[in-house]
């Protein structure tokens, strides 16, 4: 799985699958969190820099439990770690991270809860393929891609992992938007 900076900044510019991201068990993501407040280099909660971008923590969601809209809806849960209940300095329990649609939980006051919209989802290439593709075989998705890469010269001539190659071929076949690695954007392809 690609970790990378530039494929997280790859996928914080490619709102188009960002806002259909539909959370699942397994999804990889950081958050989207300004930790310098250096407005003057762009960088917002909407849109890190790549420093604060390599500053986050890569979290996986572990579970997932189907509430009431009442309570907050579905909670996906990530980031398990010890930790200290009550008077002591001995980590004596376990907790973890919440997410939620709207950032809204009245299950636990106790535990952080996110909103969606401020998590960046990684996607894996098994989720990439499966955008793009439904209903064809690993290896003809894997002959569209080297068809793909073969008139897009540019992108072999530089080291991007097969996590990007699919997430360029994804955004090139279905929004016409190609990545320009040095102003770090998509761009519409003329």
């Amino acid at each position: 799985m690609d970790l990378s900076i530039e494929y997280r900044s790859m996928c914080l510019q490619a709102q188009e699958i960002q806002s259909n991201w539909n959370p699942l068990k397994g999804d990889y993501m950081i958050s989207k969190a300004s930790y310098c407040g250096s407005n003057d280099e762009g960088c917002t909660e909407e849109y890190p820099c790549i420093d604060c971008l390599e500053m986050d923590n890569t979290y996986v969601i572990s579970g997932q439990y189907n509430y009431h809209e009442s309570v907050g809806g579905t909670h996906w849960f990530f980031g398990g770690h010890a930790c200290v209940k009550g008077d002591g300095n001995m980590c004596n329990d376990t907790a973890c991270y919440i997410m939620t649609n709207n950032g809204h939980s009245t299950i636990s006051h106790e535990l952080f809860t996110s909103n969606k919209t401020k998590m960046l989802w990684l996607p894996r290439q098994d989720q990439i393929q499966s955008m793009l593709f439904d209903k064809i075989s690993e290896l003809y998705r894997t002959r569209l891609l080297i068809e793909w890469s073969d008139n897009n010269i540019e992108y072999t001539k530089s080291h991007y992992s097969l996590e990007m190659l699919w997430l360029m071929f994804f955004m090139d076949k279905n929004f016409n938007k190609m990545w320009n690695c040095d102003k770090q954007q998509w761009m519409e392809k003329e």
